[in-house]
Formats: structure tokens, C-alpha cells, sequence
């Protein structure tokens, strides 16, 4: 007599299908299935499909880069994505705002704003709908952007470091940056008093707005030494 087979009669739910719309896997920052799902499709970001519930994201953001920069992508993806749509970079939304804007308002890496200033320079210093220029944006949440992955106060320290270099970066290619008021009436000094940024950067937008000398190269700014004439 053959062995009897038991025959499982539990229900066998099917598994859900993975998402294919492109700003749904941006929300959940699976980048690689972003790319994968690009290189596919081979479509340009700026004419994609997308799910019902993100219909009201593509009538929001002009391209896949600009919904991209709400989520801290790693510069490879930003990267890719300006490859394949070069344009992008320089695309307002509806807020007036560009990808550099979108970054410095939710967060991002050095390395990332200095790709995006070289291909768009003239961002740095336009103000948006709201009159906040670049540097209003980057302490916009100051505090929650930069303990956002790491609860450790040491961790305050060290970010510092990356708000001072995105800094000096954004007013080496727009000098007068720092003197820009919102429409409260607050610079960035005062923004970054405000939202308790350290002092490191506190002292740097001092000593810009007050016209000391600014070395660029330098890890501090500066007021320059008067030149002793030779005796």
C-alpha cells in the first residue's frame, strides 16, 4: 500500500507583487530597484507611469530628481539620474525651488551639493516662492536633520563640520549669500541662532556677514594680519 500524502488545505495567499511605480520605490529609497527600473523601462524620469495614489506627486514635482531630493540620495543616484535627464538641474518646481533647494531644505551629503553646484551654479543664489535662499533652507530643521541617523550628541559635532563646508561651497559661488533675508526678515546668522546650530558655524556666517576676510581653502575664516613694512 502507497504512503499516504497529506494535503495541506491551508489557504496559499499569493505574494504581493513588488512596486513598479517609480516614486514609490523612491519614498522607500530602494535605489537600486530606481536605477534597475529606469534602465528597463528605458524611459527619461520626466515621462514615467505611476500608481493612483502618486498621480498628485508627478503634477508636484517636475522630475524623478526633484521627488529624489526629499529622500538624502547617495550621489551615485543623483548621478544617474542627472545623466539621464541633464535638464532636471535646472527645472524649478512650483515652489521655485531646484533639486539644490529640495537637498539643502531635507537633507544631504557634502559630496552631493558640490555634484549638483557644478552643473547648476546660478541655484545657489535664487531665492524661492517663500523668499528663502539656499542657506535658509539648509537649517530649516537644523537640529533633526543632522541627529536624524544618529541620536549621539557627539554625532552634533561632527555634522557640523559637513554644514560648514556645504557653506562655504554655496558662498563661494554666490557672495552675498548670507546677507539674503526671508520673509520674516531673518538671514542666515540669524536662522542658524535660531534652529541652535554650533559654533563653528555660528562664528563662519559671523565673520562672512560682517565682511572679515573669508579663506575658502581654510578650515576657519579669518580676519588677515596687517602687513608689516620691511625696516
Amino acid at each position: 500500500m502507497p504512503p499516504v500524502r497529506f494535503v495541506s488545505l491551508r489557504y496559499k495567499s499569493k505574494k504581493k507583487k513588488p512596486p513598479r511605480c517609480l516614486y514609490c520605490l523612491i519614498s522607500r529609497e530602494k535605489w537600486k530597484k530606481v536605477i534597475a527600473a529606469i534602465e528597463e523601462r528605458n524611459q527619461v524620469p520626466q515621462v514615467i507611469d505611476c500608481c493612483a495614489a502618486c498621480s498628485q506627486k508627478v503634477m508636484q514635482h517636475p522630475t524623478l530628481l526633484h521627488y529624489a531630493c526629499y529622500f538624502e540620495p547617495p550621489l551615485s543616484v543623483v548621478k544617474f539620474l542627472m545623466a539621464t535627464y541633464p535638464r532636471a538641474v535646472f527645472l524649478p518646481n512650483a515652489l521655485n525651488q531646484f533639486p539644490l533647494h529640495i537637498l539643502l531644505r531635507y537633507g544631504t551629503f557634502p559630496e552631493v551639493v558640490e555634484y549638483v553646484l557644478q552643473k547648476n551654479t546660478e541655484a545657489a543664489g535664487i531665492q524661492d516662492a517663500e523668499e528663502n535662499s539656499t542657506l535658509h533652507l539648509l537649517f530649516y530643521d537644523y537640529v533633526e536633520k543632522i541627529t536624524r541617523d544618529n541620536s549621539d550628541p557627539v554625532c552634533f559635532f561632527y555634522e557640523s563640520a559637513n554644514t560648514v563646508h556645504i557653506i562655504r561651497m554655496l558662498v563661494r559661488v554666490a557672495p552675498n549669500l548670507a546677507e539674503v533675508r526671508d520673509s520674516r526678515g531673518f538671514n542666515a546668522l540669524e536662522c542658524a541662532i535660531i534652529e541652535s546650530a554650533d559654533y563653528k558655524v555660528i562664528h563662519l556666517l559671523e565673520s562672512i556677514i560682517t565682511g572679515r576676510s573669508y579663506d575658502t581653502r581654510s578650515s576657519w575664516c579669518c580676519t588677515r594680519s596687517p602687513k608689516v613694512m620691511p625696516l
